[in-house]
């Protein structure tokens, strides 16, 4: 018994351990393309989808996006990159059309990454939640 007991304890650790490394695999990924989005930032190109970072979903909370509706039941993955959306195709979206996002759609965002982009507040503080989100930068 007191074997089995050791095993189950090696086996929930390398568990924790393997979260963890995928945590940091995502935010090197994100790192990476909020580098990227920084100088996207300047060229008004579009800028690149960043991976999920952070496990889960918020509770209480439904998306309404049907790619997200699609993801609402599933245990999605740290690591799993954002689907195209409706307001967000898999090309990416410019600085000037992210500022414009409805609260609608940065609460599906939110969803998605179980990010908090200023909920509660003015458009305009959420507005600046998600740029500096996707690009590192205010």
């Amino acid at each position: 018994a007191r074997q089995g007991e050791t095993l189950v304890q090696v086996v929930q650790q390398q568990q924790q351990q393997g979260k963890v490394l995928e945590r940091l695999e995502a935010r090197a990924v994100n790192r990476d393309t909020c580098k990227k989005n920084s100088r996207f930032c300047v060229q008004d190109a579009p800028l690149l989808p960043l991976v999920k970072q952070c496990s889960g979903h918020p509770a209480r909370v439904s998306p309404t996006d049907e790619a997200l509706q699609a993801l609402a039941h599933e245990d999605v993955s740290v690591g799993t990159p954002l689907p195209p959306l409706a307001f967000l195709p898999a090309g990416g979206i410019t600085v000037k059309k992210l500022l414009s996002l409805t609260r609608a759609q940065i609460d599906d965002l939110s969803w998605f990454y179980n990010e908090d982009f200023a909920s509660g507040q003015n458009m305009g503080p959420r507005h600046d939640s998600l740029k500096l989100f996707f690009t590192g930068t205010g």
